[in-house]
């Protein structure tokens, strides 16, 4: 992958600032599915034109992650169990960065919340509660 572009939809988007078009100009288009409503006015990016679909609680940044990392460690060593190497932790930061975690116009929390979950499970053995506990 190119530096500076990620995968949206299955299309190569430039990572930027996305900058939201004002309240009148907010267009409809479908909402995530489970929520009540199948249809609504949605903000979208003047720049790049992605609609915002996110829904629920904010998007937090990329070092929030981060030390949810560092507190999981703690955990974990406290528990007799291996520590986390820093290897670990870099190839779990790769992987967020991957997916643009850190969008907060393109993910929720709660989507933040499984990448996160997934991409830790991916490189260490441990059970989805104790990640939880630390988000």
């Amino acid at each position: 992958m190119i530096r500076g572009l990620i995968w949206v939809l299955g299309e190569i988007v430039m990572k930027r600032k996305h900058e939201k078009c004002l309240p009148q100009e907010r267009v409809w288009a479908p909402t995530k599915e489970g929520y009540s409503a199948t249809i609504r006015k949605l903000y979208y990016c003047v720049k790049c034109g992605l609609i915002n679909i996110t829904e629920g609680k904010k998007a937090k940044s990329i070092g929030y992650f981060q030390n949810c990392l560092a507190q999981l460690s703690k955990i974990l060593e406290k528990g007799g169990k291996p520590k986390i190497t820093q290897s670990q932790i870099r190839l779990i930061m790769k992987e967020l960065e991957k997916n643009n975690i850190s969008d907060d116009f393109v993910y929720s929390y709660e989507d933040q919340k499984e990448i996160f979950i997934n991409a830790v499970q991916k490189y260490i053995y441990v059970r989805k509660d104790l990640i939880k506990k630390v988000l």
